[in-house]
């Protein structure tokens, strides 16, 4: 149970961190043009936190269900759910919100958050598999 909390705080955060957090200090740093000042780069903020809870809470409920005992299976099921999710999420955000303008920067969000997500997706899905492989063991001795 201990593992499913870790694996959910990280695929939870780390898109999070990586979007709202990483790449904003990194283009401030650079000297390019940081969104940090804009009130829509706040208000946007709590609504995608939702959606990678959200994300991460069916994305591990769905790779549980599938018992994986092979770590690359487990990274690969892992990424295709991670995928699954974010495209989902933001069919129904894009459903859901309305405004031409608004619908691109869904698009925008989401395709940021894609790539943290399947790391994450592919983490938890090692740690599944590595989970799957000591119960078969344990439950052979």
């Amino acid at each position: 149970m201990k593992k499913v909390l870790k694996v959910f705080i990280v695929w939870a955060l780390l898109p999070y961190i990586v979007v709202f957090l990483i790449v904003p200090a990194a283009a401030f740093a650079l000297g390019r043009n940081s969104a940090l000042s804009t009130a829509s780069y706040w208000r946007g903020q709590p609504f995608t936190l939702a959606s990678c809870v959200l994300q991460a809470a069916v994305g591990i409920a769905i790779l549980w269900i599938v018992p994986i005992t092979r770590q690359v299976l487990g990274m690969i099921a892992g990424a295709i759910v991670a995928t699954a999710c974010v495209t989902t999420a933001a069919f129904v955000a894009l459903h859901l919100l309305g405004g031409f303008e608004q619908r691109v920067d869904i698009m925008v969000s989401h395709m940021m958050l894609w790539v943290p997500s399947v790391v994450a997706g592919g983490y938890a899905g090692i740690v599944h598999a590595a989970q799957g492989n000591k119960r078969d063991i344990h439950s052979l001795a």
